[in-house]
């Protein structure tokens, strides 16, 4: 079931808000974001419009997405007690954060960026390594060991700007809907079918 996917990372997002030892393996740091003044993230949205009539004649009007372009830098996260741990993502990272206002190209097209800047709050999963070396540091880049958090062998890194667990937690109750409705349909045909046999 795809909600159970869900369901363990939003308890290790959730837990990611409370100081605790850094652990080498699969785990969910969460702080504020320090660049050396580039963004760490851009992702790029090219949309198109698409419109069409309804049959009362109303107008009707919808974005798609033609192209995506990601560009990642390595940032680091200063965690609460003021350990900096270093975020190194690839291309395939999931970016849960506010787009910018809409950037028109002309009449049907259109882009927008999703971007992490410096000071905002985050939470990040994925891969840590080096976590022993991970101590208090004082400005950025000040020659301090850190961790490095890089995406999981097989998972895409997930950086946010939501709520721990938020995120993971609707995708769970989504997913658990679907399950339960399917259900309710597969049981009201069973029982239509042996009504009328």
């Amino acid at each position: 079931e795809l909600a159970a996917l869900h369901i363990p990372r939003a308890r290790l997002e959730a837990a990611s808000a409370q100081d605790r030892p850094l652990v080498d393996g699969p785990t969910v740091v969460q702080g504020v974001v320090e660049t050396d003044g580039a963004e760490g993230i851009v992702v790029t949205l090219a949309q198109q419009r698409y419109t069409h009539k309804d049959k009362q004649g109303h107008v009707h009007a919808r974005w798609d997405e033609k192209r995506r372009t990601v560009a990642v830098r390595p940032f680091h996260v200063r965690l609460g007690d003021g350990r900096l741990v270093r975020v190194e993502p690839n291309a395939s990272v999931l970016l849960r954060d506010t787009p910018d206002a809409p950037e028109p190209v002309d009449e049907n097209h259109r882009v927008r960026r999703v971007r992490l800047r410096a000071g905002e709050r985050v939470w990040v999963s994925g891969h840590l390594s080096g976590a022993a070396a991970a101590r208090p540091a004082g400005a950025y880049r000040d020659g301090a060991p850190t961790a490095a958090l890089r995406p999981g062998r097989f998972e895409r890194m997930v950086v946010s700007t939501e709520a721990p667990g938020d995120y993971d937690r609707a995708r769970a109750q989504y997913h658990r809907g679907w399950v339960k409705g399917l259900v309710v349909t597969w049981a009201l045909v069973q029982g239509e079918l042996l009504f009328n046999v």
